[in-house]
């Protein structure tokens, strides 16, 4: 092990380059471990001549005076590392980066798969260890020792550094909210039934790839091979990386090992059809390995389909691998509308006197947060807008006859870019954080702390109120939940975890795909969080529900329930214009993952 690691890679002067050889020869001397790494083929010849008036030398000691072979060929096999992994090391020694990583070895033994974690935590904290202060605050000399040292040090193969790699899912772990969310996240990624699978829904998310219909492929960042997915399509048009779109097919994104992905994952968004599913290695860089790989076929509403590849050790790049042939259907447009029986259609028409009378045409309207509010119902109320706030885009556009208010917004705008709050680390976030959602409703009602969620971590939903001639139809005059399990079925209470989930139809929102908690409220024992600027979405992919649910009818109606019942699917509850409406999500089960002042958190509702 080396007890220091030096290489220069810029111009010094003569008197530097003395110092370090003589320091060099002295260390070779008394036998000491080498604190030199320097091959042949690192530098170029040796030079010498002026820049502007500086008179440059060029490191000259070669491998056999200074270091031994077997490092040196240790080095030139990992040496392209050299310009990837200054942003790693600047994340990773950040004083709460160290405290961060600290919290992650402690976690570590509670895991599913501990020894899956342990050589990369490790790895990483020897070089925290021996950075001493951030990697920005270093010297150039310090930045290079710093570097040498952790390439020369961890887990590798051949050209390939496994614990660089796998590092990279330390560093999404720095800012996460919570130990709790840190050992659940930890424990999947590491699950070898789903590990691909995880890691190619993670890129869908970043990506925001909504497709109903997806190819997926995915393999292990150790594997520097460039796999290259290829589709074909029912028309015989190939998809591929350099056919990006074809009969309604696109590919959304591609892997690139030549910047050490980690994760190396590509997709590609397909219409309904008969497809055949290729593998090509568009450039072996692994050889004598062979590469296992995944496709994931999957279709919105189903389950996965998962067909498993390797690609042979001694497979000739662009000799294809035909994996399987995959046949997506239609996605269904509308749900089955719920009819009456023959027997209870003879019931309804001899009690549709009383059903005139006492429940007549009801009616289904979206509830509002302003009638929720006035029946002192909210948790959270919408926060008051301030009058220095910056004015929203269709302000801004209503105000472009104004120079002064657009230049004011600007200003605004650029105070508000230079302010914005950096990313929090797992450790600060362990010190004082909200355990429960009762604990976040606490906070957001002392103070102006921002709560939004990830559409894709919650399932649609919203209140209505129903409107009846007498006022005693339901046993209560709460609005009634409605909480989708399924994207294409009507929405039922909230009783289970649902498979649906929020999209862009239900909120207009950007590529962080995060909606603004504007108010909250309780029914029973579950939350609801109504989101601003939410609608009801227009397509057939969300039919909508109305709320007539037979266990909210008090008993004297128990008759009527199936008549109840069918106004469910065959009315779609409307709209207060002006208004905002209780649209947004339901929190359902034992951990709900939300936002707080932009940190992630999991919290126990």
């Amino acid at each position: 092990m080396f007890s220091g690691i030096l290489s220069i890679i810029s111009w010094r002067t003569s008197v530097e380059i003395v110092k370090m050889r003589e320091l060099a020869m002295k260390c070779c001397s008394r036998g000491k471990p080498v604190p030199i790494v320097v091959t042949d083929s690192t530098y170029e010849l040796p030079q010498q001549g002026r820049i502007g008036d500086q008179l440059f030398f060029h490191w000259t000691i070669r491998p056999k005076n200074v270091t031994a072979p077997a490092e040196a060929a240790h080095f030139d096999s990992l040496k392209h590392y050299l310009s990837q992994i200054d942003v790693r090391l600047f994340k990773l020694t950040e004083p709460e980066a160290v405290l961060s990583v600290k919290i992650m070895e402690e976690e570590r033994p509670g895991l599913a798969r501990p020894d899956h974690w342990a050589s990369v935590i490790r790895w990483v904290q020897r070089f925290q260890a021996k950075a001493t202060k951030p990697f920005e605050e270093m010297t150039e000399e310090e930045k290079v020792e710093l570097r040498i040292f952790a390439i020369m040090t961890g887990r590798h193969q051949s050209s390939t550094h496994k614990d660089f790699h796998q590092s990279s899912n330390l560093v999404d772990f720095l800012t996460y909210g919570s130990r709790e969310a840190l050992r659940q996240e930890v424990d999947t990624r590491s699950d070898p039934a789903n590990y691909m699978v995880s890691q190619l829904n993670r890129r869908l998310n970043k990506e925001s790839v909504t497709s109903p219909h997806i190819i997926g492929l995915s393999w292990d960042g150790k594997f520097t091979g460039d796999l290259d997915l290829h589709v074909i399509t029912p028309r015989g048009n190939e998809v591929c990386y350099n056919r990006k779109n074809a009969d309604g097919c696109r590919l959304d994104f591609d892997a690139n090992v030549q910047v050490g992905e980690a994760e190396p994952c590509e997709n590609i968004s397909v219409a309904p059809g008969r497809y055949e599913v290729c593998v090509n290695n568009f450039t072996r860089r692994t050889h004598r390995s062979p590469i296992p790989f995944q496709i994931v076929c999957r279709s919105v509403g189903q389950p996965d389909q998962i067909y498993e590849g390797v690609w042979g050790p001694n497979r000739r790049k662009g000799d294809k691998i035909h994996v399987c042939t995959h046949h997506f259907s239609s996605t269904p447009k509308s749900p089955e509308e719920l009819e009456l029986s023959e027997k209870a259609s003879r019931r309804t028409l001899a009690q549709a006197a009383d059903w005139d009378s006492r429940v007549g045409v009801p009616k289904a309207t979206i509830a509002t947060v302003e009638s929720v509010e006035d029946r002192g119902m909210l948790l959270v109320s919408p926060q008051k807008r301030s009058s220095t706030a910056p004015l929203s885009p269709s302000a801004i556009h209503t105000a472009n006859s104004s120079g002064s208010a657009v230049n004011c917004s600007f200003e605004q705008l650029l105070v508000q870019k230079s302010q914005k709050k950096k990313e929090q680390f797992l450790s600060e976030n362990c010190r004082q954080l909200p355990s429960t959602f009762a604990d976040v409703v606490d906070l957001r009602k002392r103070g102006r702390h921002t709560l939004s969620v990830n559409l894709r971590d919650h399932a649609p939903g919203y209140l209505v109120d129903i409107a009846t001639n007498s006022p005693d139809v339901r046993k209560c005059n709460l609005p009634a939940p409605c909480h989708y399990k399924d994207k294409f079925t009507p929405p039922h209470e909230q009783l289970e975890i649902s498979n649906a989930r929020l999209d862009n139809s239900w909120v207009k929102v950007g590529r962080e795909n995060t909606a603004s908690v504007c108010a909250i409220t309780q029914l029973g024992t579950s939350y609801f969080l109504a989101l601003e600027n939410a609608k009801l979405p227009a397509s057939d992919d969300f039919p909508l529900g109305s709320g007539f649910y037979p266990t909210d009818l008090s008993a004297d109606y128990h008759r009527h329930r199936e008549r109840w019942t069918y106004f469910h699917t065959q009315l779609r509850p409307s709209v207060v214009t002006g208004s905002r409406p209780m649209i947004g999500c339901f929190l359902i089960g034992e951990k709900a993952t939300i936002y707080l002042d932009d940190t992630k958190l999991t919290v126990a509702v």
